[in-house]
């Protein structure tokens, strides 16, 4: 995929406003759920450097996901090297992480198409809330250490990383 400027968040959040699920080029139907409503209808889960996050939903069987869209600005290898990632993963069999798929031309943004990744949406609490509520509970502090490092050595049995662990 050599795509040199991708959209702006603004962008995406326009269209999205305008067009809803029909900006979206994907075998299922989706639908697009905002992130806050008041005082104004906000799609934007979050964003990085060279993505951001919109949650939809498919509106035949109820599942969330996460579409990641690229920015404008965002490093293009950065992204391809995402897009590489996310192939590998997706063929990958294993409990712990998200299934997700790349789709090479699946957002229509002012008459363009554009990639996206699709990814579950993990519904829980967020890292640094939980460490939050256990702060001064050491065992459970110590079991979920065990737990990150017992996931860390599996990644790293299938000969792959995280480094960029968020909350």
């Amino acid at each position: 995929m050599a795509i040199e400027n991708y959209p702006l968040v603004s962008e995406y959040e326009i269209e999205i406003k305008k067009f809803g699920s029909g900006i979206l080029h994907l075998e299922d139907k989706y639908e697009f759920v905002p992130c806050r409503t008041t005082p104004i209808k906000i799609f934007n889960y979050g964003s990085g450097t060279f993505a951001a996050v919109f949650k939809v939903r498919n509106t035949h069987t109820g599942a969330e996901y996460a579409l990641r869209c690229f920015l404008n600005g965002g490093n293009l290898q950065n992204i391809n090297r995402t897009f590489q990632i996310t192939e590998y993963i997706s063929r990958l069999e294993v409990p712990f992480l998200c299934k997700s798929k790349l789709f090479s031309e699946a957002i229509n943004i002012k008459g363009a198409y554009y990639p996206i990744i699709l990814m579950e949406w993990v519904h829980g609490k967020k890292l640094n809330d939980y460490v939050s509520s256990i702060l001064h509970d050491n065992t459970k502090l110590s079991l979920l250490q065990e737990k990150l490092v017992s996931l860390n050595h599996r990644m790293e049995l299938l000969g792959i990383a995280h480094g960029d662990i968020q909350s």
